[in-house]
């Protein structure tokens, strides 16, 4: 089948891989960034991937995860935000969802990350305060009633020229979505991989990769 286009990735168990390793959850999470960097620079210098959609902070999380452990996320993004405005990575960052709910310095930062990436490849969609559902509760309001097909709703999605997902990973061995691009992922390939998303290396995400290539597409036929 080739290798996909676009790309969503969920990145779970950062959490059980500080219980795991019995350190504290900051370091887990800053481990899990690293490997996060570590993939894109591995989707674009070794694929053809053009789009990235990466579910970095749901909506769910926002309104259940501690203070105290949000404090810990919004810092780490902060940080690294500001990291890479220091020294721009070679991607393009686009920040998806309810980003009113994040604090100000953050967006702040996200809006001038957004600004000076422009026009690099892939594109990376940072989906923060995202919801599936409510996406498509926000498309639905602004289009007013203006839809008759699903390219008319998509125009109102938060990263309207994103195609949809070819594949999407989850790792850490869960078989679910979580709101994760219920529409978009409909007929994506879907590969549940054992490891937690700070162990994931390089070899992996080949796995994942040449797991793709071997299925055949069949888009409800």
């Amino acid at each position: 089948m080739g290798e996909p286009l676009a790309v969503g990735i969920i990145p779970d168990g950062n959490r059980r891989y500080a219980k795991k390793k019995g350190i504290p959850l900051p370091e887990a999470y800053k481990k899990g960034v690293e490997v996060a960097e570590r993939a894109l620079r591995f989707l674009k210098e070794e694929t053809k991937v053009k789009y990235v959609y990466f579910y970095t902070l749901s909506l769910e999380n926002l309104k259940k995860r501690s203070r105290a452990e949000l404090g810990v996320l919004f810092s780490l993004l902060k940080n690294k935000v500001n990291e890479w405005l220091e020294k721009l990575p070679d991607v393009e960052v686009r920040a998806a969802g309810e980003i009113q709910l994040l604090p100000r310095e953050l967006r702040t930062g996200l809006k001038k990350l957004e600004r000076k990436t422009e026009g690099n490849w892939p594109k990376v969609g940072l989906l923060i305060g995202y919801s599936g559902t409510q996406e498509m509760i926000r498309a639905a309001r602004l289009s007013k009633g203006g839809v008759n097909t699903y390219e008319d709703l998509k125009k109102y999605f938060y990263l309207p020229d994103f195609p949809d997902p070819d594949l999407v990973l989850r790792t850490s061995g869960e078989q679910r979505l979580s709101g994760f691009l219920p529409l978009q992922a409909a007929y994506a390939e879907l590969i549940f991989y054992p490891k937690l998303w700070p162990e994931m290396e390089e070899a992996d995400f080949r796995a994942v990769l040449e797991e793709y290539a071997r299925r055949e597409r069949r888009f409800g036929g």
